[in-house]
């Protein structure tokens, strides 16, 4: 019983980190386009 709890606790914890890693990447992506942006209003 302890080892299913532990598989099911890893596979959680993996698509969590997944999830968070997904919408980090999203929000560092649109960070640099803003930046892009900014950069060519500037010149």
């Amino acid at each position: 019983m302890e080892v299913v709890n532990f598989k099911a606790e890893k596979l959680y914890k993996d698509k969590q980190n997944h999830y968070l890693a997904r919408s980090n990447r999203q929000t560092i992506e649109k960070c640099m386009k803003q930046s892009l942006t900014e950069r060519l209003w500037k010149i």
